[in-house]
């Protein structure tokens, strides 16, 4: 029998950005759908061992190994190595890790894998350059001198979506770095046996509602939704929303409270929920069970809110980007993310006649994942 191909992948558990832990296991479990000879062996990049082994008893993946994430080179190590640079011409010990295998996803920690191992670099989007007032000058600096440098190396890129592939290439004419496209799909636990009335109890939500699951960054816009049932509470219309995910964005740490501020001087505290990071099996409930899932991001990548939505036959009212756009071709409308007065009108339609939704076969899409991906990896060498 052939030796199974190999392949590396950086996972940690995140929940400060959720949706990168999440694409670490929504591509295993793709890949557990490929036919038997085809699945690779999976050597999975972890800081701890409990995190590896929680991984892979929530994907049940049969192929995998335990590879330390590599770590920074110690203080006195540097300082030798400042000496031996000088004395010797070269450093005695050296940063990073070589493997004979494809690695998985690089981006800030590139590093820690000598330039002689095959990674693959990963982009999901540009919100940087779009949303520059939302960062620290520090961090755009970095993210767009490690942009650059990737743009010329003759390595591997992977773009989620043929909008983030376009605007790299705008950003960065003249790339020579080998570009793949690669749009994700989702695998889900487990969910529908759960109680939904038991979980609107749980969380204190009375009635149909909307259901918006997001990390409380400030460029996925809350605020248009809280606006939007503002101006609906006004016309005499009530309509309910909830919101999970985790409360804290580092560059804008006022931001939530912010909301929570705006949520009681408005007046519309019935008719909006916030219920935290939760179980994920209970987000996907509450999400299946709502009038249809807001997603009014400024800027985003290949959403994850848009798959799930989509892998449940779930209706997405959307802002009108273009990777939005590019993702959701049924099941979907749009809306100006400026505009709150638009998003009022479209919820208050919604609300009142709910949309017919035209059913897809999902699995299609989480096998064209996994196949995308593999041929990928085949590409590199």
């Amino acid at each position: 029998m052939a030796k199974r191909k190999e392949i590396g992948l950086i996972y940690s558990y995140n929940e400060n950005w959720i949706g990168g832990t999440y694409y670490i296991s929504n591509l295993i479990r793709a890949l557990q759908r490929v036919e038997e000879i085809r699945k690779p062996h999976i050597h999975i990049i972890s800081n701890t061992r409990e995190e590896y082994d929680q991984l892979v008893e929530a994907t049940g993946y049969p192929y995998t190994s335990y590879l330390e994430m590599p770590k920074k080179l110690s203080f006195s190590k540097r300082g030798i190595n400042k000496f031996s640079r000088r004395l010797l011409g070269k450093p005695l010990f050296e940063l990073g890790l070589r493997v004979r295998f494809p690695v998985f996803p690089i981006s800030y920690v590139d590093r820690l894998f000598k330039r002689s191992s095959r990674v693959i670099y990963w982009i999901p989007d540009f919100q940087e350059h779009y949303l520059s007032k939302m960062f620290p000058p520090e961090d755009i600096k970095a993210r767009v001198d490690w942009q650059r440098a990737i743009s010329g190396e003759k390595g591997y890129v992977l773009f989620s979506s043929e909008d983030a592939k376009s605007d790299f290439n705008r950003l960065y004419p003249g790339a020579v770095v080998t570009q793949f496209v690669v749009p994700f799909a989702v695998s889900h636990p487990e969910y529908k046996h759960l109680d939904l009335c038991a979980l609107k109890g749980k969380y204190d939500i009375e009635g149909d509602y909307f259901f918006s699951p997001n990390q409380f960054w400030a460029h996925k816009n809350h605020l248009l939704i809280l606006t939007a049932v503002r101006i609906l509470k006004d016309q005499g219309n009530e309509i309910k929303v909830v919101f999970s995910g985790k409360e804290f964005d580092y560059r804008a740490p006022d931001y939530t409270q912010m909301l929570k501020s705006y949520i009681k001087e408005q007046d519309i505290e019935e008719n909006v929920r916030f219920v935290g990071f939760i179980d994920r099996k209970e987000q996907l409930k509450l999400m299946q069970g709502s009038i249809a899932v807001i997603q009014p991001s400024r800027c985003e990548g290949w959403s994850t809110v848009v798959e799930d939505a989509k892998a449940m036959g779930q209706y997405v009212l959307a802002s009108n980007l273009a990777v939005h756009k590019e993702q959701l071709t049924e099941n979907a409308a749009f809306f100006d993310p400026d505009d709150a007065a638009g998003l009022a009108s479209l919820l208050l339609a919604t609300a009142r006649m709910r949309p017919e939704i035209s059913h897809t076969d999902y699995t299609r899409q989480v096998t064209g994942f996994a196949d995308l991906f593999l041929k990928m990896v085949d590409s590199v060498h």
